[in-house]
């Protein structure tokens, strides 16, 4: 089977999927991964076929920001970039949808896009003819007193 997996966020997302994208490789199946570029070098260096989009310099400056740490205004910021950082995933995504669409109907066999949020759905209208798997981290909120 392909996998494509899309960690859209930082360490926190990009690390667990570059751990299950080395299982699913080391099972045989083909993985590629697509990363923003200042996260792609964790896929690269646990040798993974990696599309890196984006320019470092953004993460970079998200990172950076003090917002990013503040529990009230953190999601704000992160939010703000979402539709940039779905729009630089996408045709990264899309460029995989023709390949696994002609191996699945030459193979028979299913294929997966595995992400988490929701810009693979965005991306692989209309769908593959397989499944989708949906990753979801979740971390819990530290409750003030």
């Amino acid at each position: 089977m392909k996998y494509i997996f899309v960690p859209l966020g930082s360490a926190g997302d990009v690390n667990p999927m570059t751990w299950l994208a080395r299982l699913m490789a080391a099972r045989g199946h083909d993985v590629a991964v697509v990363a923003h570029a200042g996260m792609a070098h964790a896929p690269e260096r646990a040798g993974l076929r990696t599309v890196s989009v984006g320019k470092v310099a953004d993460h970079d400056s998200i990172v950076a920001n003090p917002d990013l740490w503040h529990p009230d205004r953190a999601f704000g910021l992160l939010a703000s970039t979402f539709a940039d950082r779905a729009r630089e995933m996408i045709p990264a995504i899309r460029s995989f949808r023709s390949v696994a669409r002609s191996a699945a109907s030459a193979s028979g066999h299913a294929d997966a896009v595995s992400r988490d949020l929701c810009v693979g759905r965005i991306a692989i209208e209309p769908p593959l003819p397989a499944p989708e798997v949906i990753l979801a981290f979740s971390k819990k909120r530290c409750e003030r007193s």
